[in-house]
């Protein structure tokens, strides 16, 4: 630990990458939280928004899949000073972020009501829910291909400039709701669809803004017609596709357990579901920061990769470790001091005294939670900069299906807990699994790889990890 600190140049790099990504993440949050509490004036608005919105963050996770897969090879590229095999990556990254949104737009729009029965049956969350999400579905759009930029942003290392579209645009949204869930001035009062019309309306705005600035600025990764061409092509996608699969794979199988934890939450009732919604929002504010974490691993692991540098590369992860663990006992011990004042700021008329104190305690437990996970996410993005994305689709959703879901599942069917709290807290032996298998592969340092093809010296890992600890 003390090595890691007193490495000024790795520091300061974590900072210049990891902190504006923190800071934006951090900005976004909070003003979802801001959307949240416009919508707890309405009878279950905020279950009900949460439920709508849980398609398009199910869509959001798939394309996380495919970014890290290509930012892989991006940053790497980048590393490499390849300019050409830059540009056909994030080509191909607006490819897949088009489908992805497409697919998941015939979704949202055409079967709403469908979709989300599977998930919840208490007929006012479901009337809520299809409305907010029969609009918000033309926002995926937006916000898919918006988060291609941001990604390639990350991956070049020049966080600052997302930070700035991203909130931006967030602000936008905070802006663009209050004006048309409440009708102000001369905005009609449309509540719950009104949410997913700013949604849909700030999300196209920064799509376009993104677009005009990185041609303006001439950005090392805005491609033109022929990288597209390249980036369809077999040769060029085949080895992306290949790495990205188990990704995808991993963030499909890992979206579809989380819709079966909200399909057991809402059995719980619609008063433990709305208390999961309040934590869940007032903690992803923190736990956003794992966000720059992941992004500064991935963007300088992958170009000290990219490069064939394994000995700085092995500095870096293990500097990563070290604080990746202090911040998530940090981050751990704030949600615990303002587990109850933070929750209190939802409580209304509208929401019962029941939801607020179930918020309350799962925010408690929610405290174990991101300890275990923000520390889990950072060894993950070790492994996926160094490609190893087959066992990363293992430690990420094979796990959860393996571990959470049997406990969640045997939990409520079998053991007749209705106390979503003690069932949240059986939950988190899927991190402890998780943690403590990453950790022993980590250790092997086999995560220390170039991926894009480039002729490197070979090395020898035992001999890199013996002069590091000499």
């Amino acid at each position: 630990m003390r090595k890691t600190f007193k490495n000024k140049n790795f520091i300061k790099k974590v900072l210049a990458i990891a902190f504006p990504i923190m800071l934006e993440q951090l900005l976004i949050s909070s003003f979802g939280i801001v959307d949240t509490l416009m919508v707890k004036n309405i009878f279950r608005g905020i279950a009900g928004v949460g439920l709508g919105a849980q398609i398009g963050t199910s869509s959001g996770i798939v394309m996380f899949a495919f970014a890290t897969g290509v930012g892989m090879y991006l940053a790497q590229y980048f590393g490499d000073e390849d300019t050409k095999n830059v540009k056909n990556s994030f080509s191909l990254l607006i490819i897949l972020g088009f489908a992805v949104a497409f697919f998941f737009f015939i979704l949202g729009f055409v079967f709403p009501r469908q979709i989300l029965m599977l998930f919840s049956t208490d007929d006012q969350v479901l009337d809520i829910a299809t409305h907010y999400l029969r609009i918000a579905s033309f926002a995926y759009f937006g916000n898919l291909l918006s988060y291609a930029y941001v990604i390639a942003y990350r991956n070049v290392q020049k966080p600052v400039v997302s930070l700035i579209m991203q909130t931006t645009f967030a602000a936008l949204n905070v802006l663009l709701n209050y004006l048309l869930i409440f009708g102000i001035g001369i905005f009609p009062k449309m509540g719950v669809e009104g949410a997913a019309l700013a949604t849909v309306i700030s999300s196209t705005l920064s799509l376009v803004a993104h677009i005009i600035y990185a041609k303006a600025s001439k950005q090392i990764f805005v491609p033109n017609f022929n990288n597209y061409k390249v980036a369809l092509t077999r040769t060029f996608n085949k080895a992306i596709l290949k790495r990205s699969l188990p990704l995808f794979i991993n963030e499909s199988m890992f979206s579809l357990g989380t819709l079966i934890y909200i399909a057991i939450f809402n059995k719980l009732g619609p008063d433990a579901y709305e208390g999961y919604k309040i934590a869940d929002t007032i903690v992803t504010l923190w736990f956003s920061i794992s966000f720059g974490m992941n992004a500064a691993v991935t963007a300088m692991t992958g170009a000290q990769l990219g490069k064939g540098d394994t000995q700085t590369a092995k500095e870096y992860g293990d500097g990563f470790l070290w604080i990746g663990l202090l911040l998530s006992i940090i981050i751990g011990g704030i949600v615990i001091v303002l587990a109850r004042p933070s929750v209190m700021i939802f409580n209304s008329a509208e929401v019962t005294s029941t939801t607020i104190n179930i918020a309350i305690s799962l925010m408690y437990v929610s405290a174990l939670r991101i300890v275990l996970k923000f520390f889990s996410n950072v060894t993950l993005a070790v492994f996926r900069a160094g490609g190893l994305t087959k066992f990363v689709l293992l430690m990420d959703s094979a796990v959860m299906w393996v571990v959470g879901i049997p406990i969640a599942f045997i939990g409520y069917r079998y053991l007749h807990i209705t106390n979503i709290s003690i069932l949240f807290l059986l939950m988190q032996f899927e991190a402890v699994a998780r943690i403590t298998i990453s950790l022993i592969k980590y250790f092997k340092y086999d995560w220390l790889n170039n991926i894009i093809g480039k002729i490197i010296p070979r090395f020898d890992k035992k001999a890199v990890i013996r002069s590091t600890e000499s």
